[in-house]
């Protein structure tokens, strides 16, 4: 499958109490549908009268969003989102856990690990400690993005394309022409992030769903790195080989790809509901198209123990997530498995 992922929100914390939202959303798409999904695309860029080559969300209205989303939702699409509302966050905690991260690769460091991998880390967490607050931020919801779609995306296909498991790729909106300093940073440290996560959480499989296409993903016992046996003291089951899954991850320009629009449109649809910047026509298409999120309640990425959500945030996240969600659970799917 194809994997579209792209921000909407400027991942800063403001100078007074104002809504601070930031979202990056990942639109999969699987491979049996996806020229058909790119011809329905050119067909409502059209049809909303946008005659650029690049369609951006933020330049639309409310009536031609809801026509995309209208169009995408005859898709089996899965669009699901990371997000964090930092209107009352403080640099402070920002910085703190930008610091704990840093120890965490640090601590992985074990008496047995070459020069070449001691100094690998230590330059990881050096680098993490001199990413600006902004930065952080995005990296780390990028990377809580990344584990939220394997696990989901997982999920959801076992039930209903299992070929669909057979191989992810990712694109991700690029901030530049050039892959930038930040870029290649989250490249060479988010798979050690997500290894540790996976450690603590491992991948949970739907008993009655297909994963023979995903085996090829799957570590067996003699393969599981060893440092990190020794390191957490077991060997989780299903364990998943990280450099496998994510073999095929780009950073790319979005002119280039109407995937990475698509998601830029669903992203920026998310942020306006949320907001209060949309209609309820677009708030119910848009929520037709959301997969069921875990307990039916809105997902906030948190950086610190402030819980305290924007009132807009809390309100039009209890109506945009729920019962009315494209549902996780292909009930007649799995009792014919």
């Amino acid at each position: 499958m194809n994997i579209f992922i792209d921000e909407s929100g400027t991942f800063s914390i403001p100078d007074s109490e104002t809504q601070s939202l930031s979202i990056i959303g990942a639109l999969a798409i699987q491979d049996d549908c996806y020229y058909s999904f790119l011809k329905t695309f050119k067909r409502i860029r059209n049809a909303v009268g946008v005659n650029t080559d690049e369609v951006k969300g933020n330049k639309l209205d409310n009536r031609q969003l809801l026509d995309f989303v209208n169009g995408f939702s005859s898709f089996p699409l899965l669009y699901d989102f990371v997000l964090i509302d930092l209107t009352y966050e403080i640099d402070a905690n920002i910085l703190s856990h930008k610091n704990n991260q840093a120890m965490l690769l640090l601590d992985t460091i074990g008496p047995d690990f070459s020069k070449a991998t001691t100094d690998f880390l230590k330059n990881l967490a050096s680098n993490i400690n001199a990413l600006s607050n902004q930065l952080y931020i995005q990296m780390h919801l990028l990377t809580d993005l990344m584990e939220k779609i394997i696990r989901r995306s997982t999920l959801y296909y076992c039930q209903r394309s299992p070929v669909s498991l057979a191989r992810f790729n990712f694109f991700i909106d690029a901030k530049d022409a050039k892959i930038t300093r930040y870029e290649r940073l989250w490249l060479d440290i988010y798979k050690a992030f997500l290894q540790m996560r996976g450690m603590a959480s491992p991948l949970l499989q739907l008993d009655g769903g297909d994963y023979s296409f995903f085996k090829y993903f799957e570590n067996s016992k003699q393969d599981f790195p060893k440092y990190l046996e020794e390191y957490y003291k077991f060997v989780p089951a299903p364990s998943i080989d990280i450099n496998k899954i994510f073999e095929n991850v780009k950073f790319l320009n979005s002119k280039m790809s109407l995937g990475l629009q698509a998601v830029d449109l669903l992203a920026n649809a998310t942020k306006r509901v949320l907001t209060a910047r949309a209609n309820s026509d677009l708030l119910r298409a848009l929520r037709s198209i959301i997969i069921q999120q875990e307990n039916n309640t809105l997902s906030v990425s948190r950086l610190s123990n402030i819980g305290k959500l924007h009132p807009n945030t809390a309100f039009y996240g209890r109506r945009l997530v729920g019962q009315y969600n494209r549902a996780m659970i292909d009930k007649k799917s799995i009792s014919n498995m």
